[in-house]
């Protein structure tokens, strides 16, 4: 209900003016529509009406208000702001909006002024208003609908004031002060007025004819009343068929008649009207002459005002003077009288009544008169009452638990001595006794112990997505609990020691999330949702919830009608919950078309640490450099580690600070060991691949790729050789490498994702490639020359081309050297180190008088490379004039250049030769050769 405080109005139409600003896609499918602000303790909303019904609440619950004001003067306009998520506010489908204490009312400031924005998940501006040329946000939209610079004259103070558009949601933008004018329509458009389908009286059904008698008529929107008019319309009252007044109704108003004559007054009105009278539809006041009045010492209405569980009357919120006065008419002046004298005990029938409005009353409630506790029940007992002057009997209440009550007083009195007895008797208006407020607690969630976080380094509480249960109890008033007197504790965690406000029944709770931290003005608030909606039982309840964000939350509780039984709201509080965390991880490939971004990333061949050889889009299998994989990264493949909640939605809060619990060390990735389709020959299982032998080293490098979204890019110090024997002797093929990630884990023991949801893959192989795999041998050609000359062996490096072996004239890299020469021992013998060669000398001919030490393998200094596949730089020295016959050479080369010369399936054969000095003695198969003299 909106509290009517103006009491005079008048609208204001102001035009808009351009100005440029960062705006977002969704301008025109959404706007604010209405902003209300009432004085004093008065109510406070903001609206926003969908223009485009295709924007779904998955969307919009994503989009943030923004509120900036001026904490001193619009000179300096330092300013303060504050954020909402529109997923806390109540949403009617085509109108969202949020009241207390969603709001901060301090923030609609028409005093200094304050401006208001309405921001996409991307912080985008949807619409945007400025209240007395205020500016706290950097607002510079293109679109000139969409600022809307509103300057408040100076004759508004910072009072009860609405702002809406007109017609709803596309208009300008329309102020009015007085509530009559334009009335608050939260959730409804502003095209409307209100209708009055028809006024109610309500009364207590009796009177005194020596003081005027107070009533309420309300204007009512619809048949059940729940929704007032408050336009003011007059109507009449007539008593017994006689007008007596007419009275400006508001909503709902109060009015008095005086009905001098004991007897039956009639109530009625000119317009269609209904009478309530507690639980009777009577429109009859009987008046007496004589009788009880229930008062106060404010002389406010209601009498009793709404009470609080556990708390006295006369103290604190709504704190009152009540009195019981026994009182006559006066026959000279027909004014009320009292009838006790000051300081009288008086014995007279007290009890109560529970309306049936109310939940069961099973407590009693106790009235303390002169220090006297009395404890009322609900048949009438007989207690003496001290009665002051003006035979007033003050006292106070004092109901522990919850419901709706009337105080009945009774009692027959001899008014003139003269044995005439009257029947006095009195109810008081019905008055609502509410609890203090909710505890709120995680007392029947498993996981209750680590509920509570106060920094991202706190315990983790649930997942996000993920079911916790929430328990509110209403809690009973206790003193110094309440210093401002306005019926909310001041710290809601005191609440927990209070007593249960028993027969709080039927109720049902809205509870509504703030993020806390990580920094809500820059992370996403997130969206908290009830997943089972019971009611209050025995003063207690227990609902289901999930929050989709990480982070750390507030919990809000309010009544979801807003309303107990007319006594107001009632609110729950709990600060710190959490930690979420992610649900699961998912791993993709961090591939974007657009921006020519592959996450596969390539393979290159370092051939050689320096020069041209580092980059080559082809290696030997088995290839090493450096004795380390010659296969290397060209471009290390990232990918993307994505943090979701229980409903596969990015979490993006995750990748804020102190929240990311991922290091680069909980992504593990199997090294690969196979080529990712090339069929291995004579395989040993049955589709076996290709083996490779993968040294990879994990990675320190995790970055945030976007909220929610972390990059991991491979270590470049990874290395890969495919294995080289009888498995892989192929023609030239592309290397395919496959990565699978194993395992995402980080310090919370959130993994990637396990579930049986098939929609949701967790993980997604890298495929890297970029250069060719070639079977490669090295080879010696037999070579012969005097004795007296060096003597040249030549050499290739070759590759299998699937029918035959041809000299890789892409070769260019290779180096050879030479060490030791090794004269023990027989060819393919092994026994020999890098670059060692054995020469022997197997010929028992005595015309070949020639040995392994008369000469020498010689390679330049410094070293060169083949070229286009050959090499002519290994060269034996002369062994000198005499020296002649053939030697048999061994060379150790690079494995990846062995080869299988044997025939026996084993591919670690160095290459060899014959080197022949003097007469060429020539192939065996060679019948008949000879020397030619000149």
């Amino acid at each position: 209900m909106f509290k009517i405080v103006a009491m005079f109005g008048f609208l204001l139409l102001f035009n808009s003016n351009q100005i440029f600003a960062a705006c977002s896609p969704f301008v025109g499918g959404a706007t604010l529509n209405e902003i209300l602000k009432e004085q004093g303790n008065g109510d406070a909303f903001i609206e926003i009406e969908l223009l485009d019904s295709s924007i779904s609440s998955t969307t919009y619950n994503q989009w943030t208000l923004k509120f900036c004001h001026d904490e001193g003067n619009n000179q300096n306009q330092s300013s303060q702001c504050n954020s909402i998520s529109v997923a806390d506010m109540n949403d009617a489908t085509q109108w969202i909006w949020a009241e207390e204490p969603i709001i901060d009312k301090g923030f609609i400031d028409f005093d200094a002024g304050f401006d208001l924005s309405l921001l996409d998940e991307n912080h985008l501006f949807i619409d945007y208003i400025q209240v007395d040329n205020y500016s706290g946000q950097d607002f510079t939209c293109s679109y000139p609908e969409l600022e809307y610079v509103f300057p408040i004259p100076n004759d508004i103070t910072n009072g009860t004031k609405i702002l809406l558009r007109k017609p709803s949601g596309t208009g300008e933008w329309l102020e009015s002060k007085n509530l009559n004018t334009y009335p608050p329509t939260p959730g409804e458009g502003n095209d409307g007025d209100p209708i009055i389908d028809h006024f109610e009286i309500i009364h207590d059904g009796q009177g005194l004819t020596c003081e005027a008698e107070t009533i309420t008529i309300k204007a009512c929107a619809d048949a059940s009343c729940t929704t007032l008019n408050h336009d003011a319309t007059d109507v009449q009252l007539s008593i017994n068929g006689t007008v007596n007044k007419t009275v400006t109704v508001v909503g709902s108003t109060d009015t008095s008649f005086a009905f001098t004559t004991a007897g039956t007054a009639t109530l009625s009105l000119d317009q269609t009207y209904e009478c309530e009278n507690g639980a009777s539809d009577s429109c009859v006041v009987v008046f007496d002459d004589t009788g009880f009045i229930f008062g106060n010492d404010s002389n406010s209405l209601p009498i009793i005002p709404t009470q609080l569980s556990g708390k006295p009357s006369n103290t604190g919120f709504n704190s009152e003077e009540f009195f019981l006065q026994a009182v006559k008419t006066d026959d000279n002046t027909g004014s009320c009288v009292g009838l006790f004298p000051d300081g009288t005990d008086v014995p007279v029938n007290l009890s109560y009544t529970c309306h049936e409005d109310s939940s069961a009353c099973t407590r009693n409630i106790t009235l303390t008169n002169n220090v006297t506790e009395i404890n009322l029940m609900t048949s009438a007992v007989e207690h003496n009452l001290r009665f002051s002057s003006d035979s007033k009997a003050y006292f106070s209440l004092n109901y522990p638990d919850a419901g709706k009550l009337i105080v009945n007083a009774q009692k027959d009195i001899d008014v003139d001595g003269l044995g005439d007895i009257k029947s006095f008797s009195v109810t008081s208006n019905a008055f609502v006794v509410r609890p203090f407020g909710f505890q709120l607690d995680f007392s029947q969630d498993a996981n209750s112990a680590d509920a509570l976080a106060s920094t991202a380094l706190g315990s983790d509480f649930k997942k996000a997505g993920e079911t916790f249960s929430l328990r509110a109890i209403a809690k009973q008033w206790a003193n110094n609990q309440d210093d401002d007197n306005d019926g909310i504790p001041d710290n809601f965690t005191d609440l927990n020691s209070n007593a249960i406000a028993g027969n709080f029944d039927g109720e049902q709770l809205t509870v509504t999330s703030e993020l806390f931290l990580p920094d809500p003005l820059t992370a996403n608030s997130g969206v908290l949702t009830a997943e089972t909606s019971y009611s209050f039982s025995a003063s207690i309840l227990d609902d289901d919830y999930n929050f989709s964000e990480v982070g750390i939350i507030h919990l809000s509780a309010l009544l979801t009608d807003s309303d107990y039984i007319g006594g107001g709201n009632i609110q729950g509080y709990i600060a710190n919950v959490g930690r979420f965390t992610p649900a699961y991880f998912i791993q993709t490939v961090d591939v974007d078309v657009d921006l020519g971004v592959d996450g596969n990333g390539s393979l290159n061949a370092k051939h050689s640490l320096l020069g041209t050889c580092t980059i080559k889009d082809w290696a030997y299998s088995g290839q090493e450099t450096n004795s380390v994989g010659t296969i290397t990264y060209g471009l290390p493949p990232e990918i993307l580690i994505t943090a979701y909640n229980t409903d596969n939605i990015i979490t993006k809060n995750y990748t804020e600070s102190g929240f990311m619990k991922l290091s680069a060390s909980g992504i593990v990735i199997t090294p690969p060991t196979e080529d990712f389709e090339k069929d291995r020959i004579d395989p040993m299982v049955v589709d076996e691949k290709v083996k490779i032998n993968s040294v990879m080293t994990p990675s320190l490098d995790l970055t945030v790729e976007e909220a929610g979204v972390l990059n991991y890019e491979f270590n470049s110090a990874d290395h890969f050789i495919y294995e080289h024997n009888t498995h892989s002797k192929y023609a030239p093929f592309p290397a395919k490498i496959p990565f699978a990630i194993t395992q995402v884990q980080d310090s919370d023991l959130i993994n990637l994702y396990s579930g049986s949801d098939p929609d949701i893959i967790p993980t997604e192989q890298v495929l890297t490639e970029g250069i060719e795999i070639r079977f490669g041998r090295w080879t010696i050609d037999n070579a012969f020359g005097p004795e007296t000359s060096l003597l040249p062996m030549p050499m290739t490096v070759q590759y299998w081309n699937g029918i035959e072996f041809e000299i890789n004239t892409d070769d260019n890299c290779t180096v050879p050297n030479i060490d030791d020469e090794i004269n023990s021992g027989e060819i393919w013998e092994g026994d020999l180190t890098d670059w060692q060669y054995r020469l022997l000398d197997t010929s028992t001919e005595t015309n070949e008088p020639i040995t392994p030490e008369d000469t020498l393998a010689t390679v330049p200094d410094p070293l060169t490379t083949f070229s286009d596949g050959i090499y002519r730089d290994f060269i034996f020295t002369s062994p000198g004039n005499g020296n002649r016959g053939s030697l048999n050479l061994e060379y150790e080369v690079p494995v990846w250049l062995k080869y299988d010369w044997q025939n026996n399936g084993n591919f670690e054969d160095n290459p060899s030769a014959k080197a022949t000095f003097g007469l060429f003695r020539g192939n065996d198969r060679i019948i008949y050769q000879r020397e030619v003299n000149n």
